[in-house]
C-alpha cells in the first residue's frame, strides 16, 4: 500500500457542494407518514463573519442531521437570518450606508462561508426577518396580541441605554448594563408598549420540569429568572394628616416576616415613584404625615417616604437597613423587579429578635384572614416584556394614532405588512408609530415559520406544521438562557393558546455547546482599546500590545478565525471533524491551529487506504473468515453497537477516536498479513466510512464513488450489527487448539483461540494482551471459567472506565 497521493480537498469539496446544490441532495421532504426529525441551529445575525464558533454549532446539526437521516428519518434542517438589529443600524450610520445593504452584503459574505463548510442545510428553507415577507407575520400574530390586550401601551419605568439610545427590556440588562454595549443603563419614566407575560409564568414555570433533554444548567437559570414566590399581601388603610383615607391602601409583602416581627415594626418605607405616592400627592398640596394602624394591637406605623433606587445604608438610623439590603440583593430586584418598588413597601423593625412563635402567628394570620386584610399571592420576578425600541433598522409597529384625539388603533390587515419606507410617512389626520419592535420577536416564531413556508406564502399549515413541530433537537449558546430562550418558549405559548399548534413547547431537546475562545490582544488610542487579532501580531510590533487572556471570539475583540482561511489550507472536512474531536461539545475549548494537522493527516490515510481498496481485485465474495478475521469482525461488530450508542448521546469526540483506533486496527492486520479475505476488508473499510461521514461528508461521498457503490452515501443506512454474514473457518482435524467464548457480564463479546493444555491463568493473560478485546478497560469483579467453552467477566457496570 504505497499511493502516496494525498487528499486533493479542494477539488473534492467543491465538487461535491456543487452535486448537493444542483441535486437539492437535502431538500425537505413533507411526506407525514414517515417519521420526522426537526433539527434547528440558532440562526445567525449578519454581522459580517462567521467564527469558528458558529462553524462549531452548525458542525454539531449538521452531524445530527445526517445521522438521521441515515436512520432513515425525514429530516427537516433549515437556515435563515437573524437581520434587524442595533449593530447594522449602527454600522450603517459610521459607513454612510443603508442598513439593508450592510446586511444583504454581509448575508451574502456568511453565506459563502457556510456552503464551503458542506452543511446539509436546506437552502429552501431560508429565512430573512427583515423581509416584508417575514414580518407581515409578526405584525399579523401580533395583532391577535393587541385585540386581546395581550400586548399594550403604558408610562413605565423602563431601562434606558444612553449609548444605544433604545429601552431595553428586564433580560437585556445584565449587571445593570446594556447587553449589547455594556454600558451602565438608566432609568426612564416612558410610554413604551410591553406584552403580558407575566400571565404566562406559571406555563413557563410549570413546563420546565416537562424538558427532560434540556441543558440543566438553562433550566436552572430559567427557573431563577422567573422566580416563583409565595407571599400574603396585607392591605392597610393608609392615614395621611391624621384622617383616615379609605380611597387608599398600603400594600405590604408578607413571608411570614411581617406577622413574627408585628410587635417590633419602627417604619415602614415606600418608593417615593410608588403609585400610591403619586396619587396622594395629586390630591394633597401639603403632607403632614402618613401612616397606618397595625389591626392587631392598634399601634401607629409611620410612613417614610423615599428613594428606594438610589437605597443607602445612611437613609435611616435602625438595626434591620442589613436585612433589606439582604433582601434587594438575594431577590435581585434591582435587575429584575423594577415595579415591585412601584407597587410594594418595606416594613423596617427595631428588634429581630423578639419574635413570635409559629402558634401565635398561625393565630394572628387567621384573625386578619377574616378581617379580609391579609390575601395569599403568588408572585413572579419576570415583568412584562418591554418590545419597544426607539430605532429605526426594525419591524414597525404597525399602530395608528388620530391627531385630533390621539386615540389610537391597529392598521387594517389590508395594510399589513406596514413597512419600513413607510413608517415615516404623513397620513390625513393620522401619526404612525415611530417605535420599531424589539428584534427578539422576529427569533420568537422562526422555528415555526421554517415548518412549512414556501416562499413566505403562508405562516401556518395545520398538518405539515404540526407534523414538524416540535424541533426534536435545538442547538446554541447558554448566554442566550434568559433572553431568546424565554422569549421562544412564551411565543411558542401564546401559538399554543390561538390554536395554531400542537405543542406547549419549542423543543424536545436543547444542546447548548461550548465557547470557542481564543487569545485577544489590544493596544491603547485616544483612551481606547482597539482590539487586534492574533493572526495579525506581527504587523503590530511596534505598538505597545497588551494580551488580555483566553476570551469567547468575538467581533468586540476582534479575537474571532475566519474558518475560510482554515478550509482553504487543511480542508472543510479536517476542520468540521477537529472542532468536533477537540473535546465534548458542551465543554469550551481554546483555538489552536498547530493541532488541526493530526486530523489532516488523518484524512490523508483515509484517502490513501481508499484508493488501495479500490486498486484490489475481488475473485469472489467470500464469506469465510480465517481466525484473525473472525475475531476482529466479532469486535468490530461490538464497536457498532458502542459507536451508534454515543452518536444518540451525542459523545463525537470519543467516536472520531474510535473511529481512528478502528482504522489502525484495520492497517495492522494488512500488515501483519492477517487478512486474506479482501470481500471483508472493503466491507469492514465501506462500514468505517459511514462513521465518518457524518463528521467529513466530502472525502466520504467520494470514497463511495470510487468504489464503484451503486447508493450515494447521503442516502446509505447506518450500519448495523451483522454477526452472521460471516463464518468463521477452522481446522478441525487440528486438536492442538480451540477457540473459546469471552463473555462480560454473560455475554459474548469475542472468541479467542487458545492451545488445549492452556490453564485459566495463560488464557487471562492472552485475553489481557488481546488489542482486540479490550478488557483492560473494565473493573472486573470476578471471573468464572468453564474448561474448553468460555471464560466469563464480571464487571462492575457503576465503575466501568
Amino acid at each position: 500500500m504505497n499511493n502516496n497521493t494525498k487528499y486533493p480537498f479542494k477539488n473534492i469539496e467543491k465538487c461535491v457542494q456543487n452535486y448537493w446544490e444542483k441535486n437539492k441532495t437535502f431538500k425537505t421532504n413533507n411526506n407525514t407518514k414517515k417519521k420526522k426529525f426537526y433539527c434547528l441551529c440558532m440562526f445567525p445575525y449578519p454581522s459580517g463573519k462567521l467564527h469558528i464558533g458558529h462553524v462549531r454549532n452548525y458542525t454539531i446539526g449538521d452531524i445530527i442531521s445526517r445521522f438521521n437521516r441515515m436512520l432513515k428519518k425525514n429530516v427537516l434542517f433549515p437556515i435563515g437570518w437573524d437581520c434587524f438589529g442595533l449593530p447594522a443600524e449602527n454600522a450603517s450610520i459610521i459607513n454612510n450606508e443603508d442598513p439593508k445593504l450592510w446586511t444583504y452584503k454581509n448575508i451574502k459574505y456568511m453565506k459563502k462561508q457556510i456552503k464551503m463548510l458542506g452543511f446539509s442545510f436546506d437552502w429552501e428553507k431560508e429565512i430573512y426577518t427583515c423581509s416584508k415577507k417575514y414580518y407581515k407575520y409578526e405584525q399579523y400574530f401580533i395583532k391577535k396580541l393587541f385585540n386581546k390586550k395581550i400586548m399594550y401601551k403604558k408610562k413605565s419605568i423602563v431601562n434606558w441605554c444612553k449609548k444605544d439610545k433604545t429601552v431595553l427590556a428586564n433580560e437585556q440588562v445584565i449587571n445593570n448594563k446594556c447587553w449589547r454595549c455594556n454600558n451602565i443603563i438608566e432609568k426612564k419614566n416612558k410610554n413604551q408598549w410591553f406584552l403580558k407575560i407575566e400571565n404566562f409564568s406559571e406555563n413557563l414555570l410549570n413546563n420546565l420540569y416537562k424538558l427532560k433533554l434540556w441543558n440543566n444548567k438553562v433550566k436552572i437559570m430559567q427557573k431563577k429568572w422567573i422566580g416563583k414566590n409565595k407571599w400574603y399581601e396585607l392591605v392597610l388603610p393608609i392615614y395621611i394628616n391624621n384622617k383616615k383615607n379609605n380611597k387608599y391602601k398600603i400594600l405590604l409583602y408578607e413571608e411570614n416576616y411581617f406577622i413574627k416581627n408585628i410587635f417590633n415594626i419602627k417604619l415602614i418605607i415606600i418608593n417615593k415613584n410608588n403609585i400610591l405616592i403619586k396619587n396622594i400627592m395629586n390630591e394633597y398640596k401639603y403632607i403632614n404625615n402618613l401612616y397606618v394602624y397595625i389591626p392587631i394591637n392598634n399601634k401607629k406605623i409611620h410612613i417614610l417616604i423615599k428613594n428606594i433606587y438610589n437605597f443607602k445604608k445612611n437613609i435611616i438610623i435602625n438595626n434591620d437597613i442589613k436585612l433589606i439590603n439582604n433582601y434587594i440583593k438575594k431577590n435581585n430586584i434591582f435587575n429584575s423587579n423594577i415595579n415591585f418598588f412601584n407597587y410594594y413597601s418595606f416594613i423596617i423593625t427595631n428588634n429581630i429578635k423578639n419574635k413570635i412563635s409559629n402558634k401565635k402567628s398561625k393565630y394572628i394570620k387567621n384573625i386578619l384572614y377574616e378581617k379580609k386584610i391579609l390575601f395569599y399571592k403568588k408572585i413572579f420576578n419576570i415583568k412584562d416584556w418591554c418590545i419597544s425600541r426607539q430605532r429605526y433598522w426594525g419591524s414597525p409597529i404597525p399602530i395608528i394614532y388620530n391627531k385630533r384625539n390621539n386615540k389610537m388603533k391597529y392598521i387594517n390587515n389590508k395594510n399589513i405588512p406596514l413597512i419600513i419606507e413607510n413608517k415615516n410617512k404623513n397620513y390625513k389626520n393620522l401619526l404612525i408609530e415611530k417605535d420599531t419592535f424589539d428584534t427578539f420577536i422576529e427569533s420568537s416564531f422562526y422555528h415555526i415559520i421554517f415548518t412549512y413556508n414556501k416562499k413566505y406564502k403562508k405562516m401556518v399549515n395545520n398538518k405539515i406544521t404540526n407534523y414538524w413541530l416540535p424541533i426534536d433537537c435545538y442547538i446554541g449558546g447558554i448566554e442566550h438562557a434568559t433572553m431568546h430562550l424565554i422569549y421562544i418558549r412564551y411565543f411558542n405559548n401564546l401559538f399554543y393558546k390561538f390554536n395554531l399548534i400542537k405543542c406547549k413547547e419549542p423543543s424536545t431537546e436543547l444542546i447548548c455547546q461550548g465557547m470557542v475562545n481564543s487569545k485577544s490582544y489590544y493596544y491603547i488610542e485616544n483612551k481606547k482599546k482597539i482590539w487586534i487579532s492574533p493572526e495579525d501580531i506581527n504587523k503590530y510590533k511596534n505598538y505597545n500590545l497588551i494580551y488580555d487572556g483566553i476570551s469567547k471570539m468575538s467581533k468586540s475583540k476582534n479575537n474571532g478565525v475566519d474558518p475560510i482561511k482554515i478550509v482553504k489550507k487543511y480542508g472543510a472536512d479536517t476542520l468540521r471533524t477537529f472542532i468536533m474531536f477537540l473535546a465534548p461539545i458542551e465543554n469550551d475549548i481554546e483555538w489552536d491551529e498547530k493541532k488541526i494537522i493530526g486530523i489532516y493527516r488523518f484524512l490523508n490515510k483515509i484517502w490513501k487506504f481508499s484508493n488501495f481498496i479500490k486498486s484490489i481485485k475481488l475473485i469472489k465474495n467470500t464469506k469465510i473468515l480465517n481466525n484473525e478475521e473472525n475475531i476482529f469482525n466479532i469486535f468490530f461488530n461490538n464497536e457498532i453497537d458502542i459507536i451508534t450508542n454515543l452518536m444518540y448521546k451525542k459523545k463525537y469526540n470519543i467516536i472520531i477516536s474510535k473511529i481512528m483506533n478502528l482504522y489502525n486496527k484495520i492497517n495492522n492486520l494488512i500488515k501483519n498479513n492477517n487478512i486474506s479475505n479482501l470481500y471483508f476488508l472493503k466491507y469492514i473499510f465501506i462500514k468505517l466510512i459511514k462513521f465518518l461521514y457524518p463528521f467529513s461528508p466530502h472525502i466520504s461521498f467520494v470514497i463511495f464513488k470510487n468504489l464503484n457503490i451503486k447508493k450515494n452515501i447521503d442516502f446509505c443506512r447506518w450500519p448495523r450489527k451483522d454477526n452472521n454474514i460471516f463464518k468463521c473457518r477452522t481446522n478441525i482435524n487440528n486438536n492442538s487448539f480451540l477457540f473459546i467464548n469471552i463473555m462480560v457480564n454473560s455475554k459474548k463479546k469475542n472468541i479467542i483461540k487458545v492451545n488445549k493444555n492452556d490453564n485459566q491463568n495463560n488464557i487471562i493473560k492472552k485475553i489481557y494482551n488481546n488489542k482486540y478485546i479490550n478488557i483492560k478497560e473494565y473493573n472486573v469483579k470476578k471471573i468464572i471459567f468453564i474448561k474448553n467453552k468460555m471464560i466469563n467477566f464480571i464487571i462492575d457496570d457503576d465503575k466501568n472506565k
